[in-house]
């Protein structure tokens, strides 16, 4: 659950260096939501990217193959990607054929993914900027809420990653919070990623941590 006020903190120590960070509270959580937004950082959900793909599809296939390819969209939709990848390898294999085949005739399905790479680069960096506190390796300076572009830079770049995932699992409202907040469901921490493209499901808690630069270049 969020805290209401800004007094409690958070620790996470990576590689021998501790860090200690800001708990988001209900109200610096909608200001993370705002500077999202501001930053031209969203995550396009799974059903624009099937859009794409059946316009794709539309214009470009032969009339005698069109039927099977959207039938495997529609399927894939409606079972949801990451399901599909566990669960059916099979269709799951014709679908990434379907996007490799397709991708070169599809600019819009080309810049929904580029968004969504840029999400998971950009989500963490910003929580960090929000949310660090102090670091024993370096020193942390703040303006206006936020650290210094100079301290930013100061961060290892193997540890961009793991602390602000791990700064974005406390971001995370409660099912209690939810049910009594006017807050929508944010584009919260991370969602999962499959090799090709992501759930449109986001895990709470500390699913996010497990998110690593290997997992972004399968995306």
């Amino acid at each position: 659950m969020l805290p209401v006020s800004a007094a409690q903190q958070g620790e996470f120590s990576f590689e021998d260096i501790h860090y200690c960070f800001q708990i988001p509270t209900i109200k610096s959580r909608a200001k993370f939501q705002k500077i999202l937004a501001s930053e031209g950082v969203f995550y396009p959900p799974d059903s624009e990217l099937i859009r794409c793909l059946e316009k794709a599809v539309q214009e470009i296939v032969a009339d005698d193959q069109k039927s099977e390819l959207l039938a495997i969209l529609e399927l894939v939709e409606a079972t949801g990607i990451a399901e599909v990848k566990e669960k059916d390898p099979e269709l799951f294999a014709d679908y990434t054929s379907m996007i490799e085949q397709l991708l070169p005739y599809s600019p819009a399905y080309a810049r929904l993914i580029a968004e969504r790479r840029y999400f998971f680069e950009m989500y963490p960096i910003i929580a960090i900027e929000l949310f660090l506190l102090s670091s024993s390796g370096f020193e942390v300076k703040r303006v206006a809420g936020r650290i210094t572009d100079d301290s930013l830079q100061q961060l290892p770049l193997s540890h961009v990653e793991p602390l602000g995932w791990h700064i974005a699992a406390h971001l995370s409202l409660s099912a209690e919070t939810k049910k009594n907040s006017a807050l929508p469901s944010p584009s919260q921490a991370g969602p999962e990623r499959t090799n090709t493209e992501p759930s449109a499901e986001i895990p709470d808690g500390k699913s996010l941590e497990s998110i690593s630069q290997t997992t972004l270049k399968n995306l």
